[in-house]
C-alpha cells in the first residue's frame, strides 16, 4: 500500500477540511444549471425570431416581383412603336431589364440571359443551365436539354425560342446518353418586336437587328414552353418546376433520377405549339399561386391560367401592398423582439461567467483545504 503524505494528526485539521460549506457548493451549481438553461431558451429565442424574419423578407421579395409584373402589365406595352432592341457590342439589351449576352463559340453560339438581379440561364451547346446570383452550379445536375423545339418565356411575356434540327446522335434508352437536338436557329420575341439567330449552330451564326411586326410564319413552333419562375433561375414546366422532375433510371433499377438525364425523357418528344398563350405579357407562376393562397389574398383571374388582365392586375397589386405593408408591420416587431433576446442572451452570458468563476475559485479553495 502507498504511504500517504502529510496524513491529518489531530481532529482540528480534520476539521478544516469538512469546514467548506457544501450549501455553497450547491448554490453555485444550481445558479449555474438554472443560468444555462436560461442561455439556451434565450438561443432558441434568437432562432425562432430569425427563421420568422427570414420568412418574413422572403415573402416581401415575392410580393415584390408580383408587383413588378403588374407594373410591366400596365406601363410595358408589348406593341411597340419602334425597334427598342439594341446590340451593344455582344449584349443584346432586351425590355425590363434583361439582356442576352453572346459569344461566338467554334460549335456555335452561346448565350447568357440576364435579369435584372444578377440571375441567368445559361446556352451551351444545346443545353440550358440556370443559375442564381452568386452560386456556382453542376450542369449535371440543373441542366435543361433542348431536345426538340422549346421556348423559355421570360418574368415580361419575352419569348426566346430554340428551334431545332435532329440530334447527331439519338438518344440512347439504354444510357440516357445523345438525344440533344441541332439548334439552328434561335429567335427572341415580345410583342410585335423580335430579333432572329440564325446559323445558330456554326461557328458563323448571324444575328439580326430587331424588328417590328415580322412575319414569323404559320408553321412557327414554340414547342416545350417553360416559364420563368421568380428569377431566371428558375423554370416550371406545365405546372412543374423543372428541378423537381424526376424519371426512373435507364435499367429501371434503384431510385428515381432528377437530373439531366430525368430532363431528356421529360423533353425527348416533339410538341407541336404554334401559338403560346404565354406570349408577350406577365403571369401568375404556380409559385405566385400558391403564395397567394397561403396568405389567403383573393384575386381575379378570367382567363383560368394566371395571365391576368391590366385591371384583374391593378387589383391584385393595391391587395398584396396591403398585404406587404402588414407583413414588413409584423418583421419590425420580430427585429425588437430579436434586439431583446439578443440582449437578454448577453447578460446571461456575462452572468454565467460570473458563476462559473465562482464556482472555479471554490473548488480552487477545496483543493487547496486538502492539500
Amino acid at each position: 500500500m502507498n504511504n500517504i503524505n502529510n496524513p491529518p494528526t489531530n481532529t482540528n485539521q480534520v476539521n478544516n477540511i469538512s469546514a467548506i460549506n457544501g450549501e455553497e457548493v450547491n448554490l453555485i451549481d444550481l445558479t449555474l444549471a438554472v443560468t444555462l438553461t436560461g442561455l439556451d431558451f434565450s438561443e432558441q429565442q434568437i432562432s425562432s425570431h430569425l427563421k420568422k424574419i427570414d420568412e418574413s423578407n422572403n415573402i416581401v421579395e415575392h410580393i415584390n416581383k408580383i408587383s413588378e409584373k403588374s407594373r410591366i402589365s400596365q406601363n410595358g406595352p408589348a406593341n411597340y412603336t419602334a425597334p427598342s432592341w439594341n446590340i451593344n457590342g455582344n449584349t443584346i439589351q432586351l425590355s425590363n431589364g434583361y439582356n442576352v449576352a453572346f459569344n461566338q463559340g467554334q460549335d456555335g453560339i452561346e448565350l447568357a440571359i440576364n435579369d435584372n438581379a444578377n440571375n441567368q440561364i445559361i446556352y451551351k451547346n444545346g443545353v440550358l443551365v440556370p443559375t442564381k446570383n452568386g452560386k456556382t452550379v453542376d450542369a449535371l445536375n440543373v441542366g435543361i436539354p433542348i431536345m426538340s423545339d422549346s421556348s423559355l418565356v421570360l418574368g415580361d411575356g419575352t419569348t426566346i425560342t430554340f428551334t431545332t434540327a435532329p440530334s447527331d446522335t439519338p438518344l440512347d434508352p439504354n444510357d440516357l446518353s445523345g438525344g440533344i437536338a441541332q439548334v439552328p436557329k434561335i429567335t427572341i420575341q415580345r410583342g410585335n418586336q423580335s430579333i432572329e439567330i440564325s446559323n445558330a449552330n456554326t461557328a458563323n451564326a448571324i444575328i439580326g437587328a430587331a424588328q417590328l411586326n415580322a412575319n414569323l410564319g404559320a408553321n412557327f413552333n414554340y414547342g416545350h414552353v417553360l416559364l420563368e419562375n421568380g428569377g431566371l433561375h428558375s423554370w416550371e414546366y406545365n405546372g412543374q418546376l423543372i428541378k423537381d422532375m424526376t424519371a426512373p433510371p435507364a435499367d429501371g433499377q434503384g431510385d428515381q433520377i432528377n437530373n439531366l438525364f430525368a430532363r431528356k425523357v421529360h423533353f425527348q418528344n416533339n410538341v407541336d405549339n404554334y401559338e403560346t398563350i404565354y406570349a408577350a405579357e406577365p403571369y401568375l407562376t404556380a409559385d405566385d399561386k400558391k403564395l397567394l393562397t397561403d396568405l389567403k389574398i383573393e384575386y381575379s383571374d378570367t382567363s383560368g391560367i394566371g395571365k391576368l388582365t391590366a385591371q384583374e392586375w391593378s387589383d391584385l397589386d393595391n391587395t398584396i401592398q396591403d398585404k406587404k405593408d402588414s407583413i414588413t408591420s409584423t418583421s419590425q416587431f420580430e427585429y425588437l423582439a430579436l434586439q431583446r433576446a439578443t440582449a437578454d442572451m448577453t447578460t446571461k452570458a456575462e452572468f454565467a461567467s460570473n458563476v462559473s468563476k465562482n464556482l472555479f475559485d471554490l473548488l480552487k479553495k477545496i483543493i487547496s483545504s486538502i492539500t
